[in-house]
């Protein structure tokens, strides 16, 4: 799949240790390749803020570029402990502009999402979707209930907490804090049954319906956080939902 894609690195800043790498489905010739146009979804990795790069998801991401004809910009940011927060986040738009990301990447994403809705510099390129997995960072029964369930606990989540150094009411950390989410772009939202973040996906799926954001949720009750990497039919389903995604943009 690997000689399917064109990839180039987009850039590098050395104060914030950042860059973000474009992934484009290949064409016959180079002039071709760069003649059309494609949707974009942006995608940050997870990893709790502190660990993780843009290889993590990097194989699936380009077959779904193939697939589906979208190019992708996988964002590696700035991480904790050595940069608390907030991280540095910094095509054709009009053909379909969706951000995506799994665990901190999707509160990230979530983040983004308000960012740009609410700056004028994106007026008439606005966010057409919202990819989000397994993510936000707030107090429910699924932190107590799953607990001890492996491979994300609630004390390695309050250990990365710790290094990420965000205030609890600040809405770069929670989402669900932000004071209005009406006007956010539809979203599709994964969560897994056994992960101490399942209640916050919950919730924040229930928030963005109530704001009158189109939404479609997959749970996941015998998965835990991260499955999808060894789940062929979340992966899929995953896929379905970017598609949703792009063909109400088409």
């Amino acid at each position: 799949m690997a000689a399917s894609t064109t990839c180039l690195r987009l850039g590098f800043d050395p104060e914030f240790g950042s860059f973000a790498q474009l992934i484009g489905p290949q064409r016959q010739s180079y002039a071709c390749a760069w003649q059309e146009q494609f949707p974009v979804l942006v995608y940050l990795h997870g990893g709790g803020m502190c660990v993780g790069d843009v290889e993590l998801d990097d194989y699936p991401l380009r077959s779904w570029c193939v697939r589906n004809k979208v190019s992708v910009v996988l964002v590696d940011y700035r991480l904790a402990p050595e940069h608390p927060s907030p991280p540095l986040l910094k095509a054709d738009l009009c053909k379909g502009f969706v951000v995506g990301g799994h665990s901190s990447g999707c509160n990230l994403s979530a983040v983004l999402a308000h960012i740009v809705r609410d700056d004028p510099f994106f007026e008439g390129q606005r966010l057409t979707g919202q990819f989000l997995r397994e993510g936000y960072k707030t107090k429910f029964r699924s932190m107590e209930e799953n607990k001890d369930q492996l491979p994300v606990t609630k004390a390695s989540m309050e250990h990365v907490y710790g290094w990420y150094k965000a205030p609890p009411s600040d809405p770069r950390l929670s989402p669900l804090l932000y004071p209005s989410h009406r006007g956010l772009p539809r979203a599709y939202i994964q969560a897994s049954g056994l992960d101490v973040l399942r209640d916050d996906s919950v919730v924040y799926a229930e928030v963005l319906r109530e704001a009158g954001v189109d939404v479609k949720f997959d749970l996941y009750p015998q998965s835990s956080h991260g499955h999808h990497y060894d789940d062929p039919i979340i992966t899929h389903n995953a896929e379905e939902g970017l598609r949703w995604l792009l063909r109400r943009t088409s």
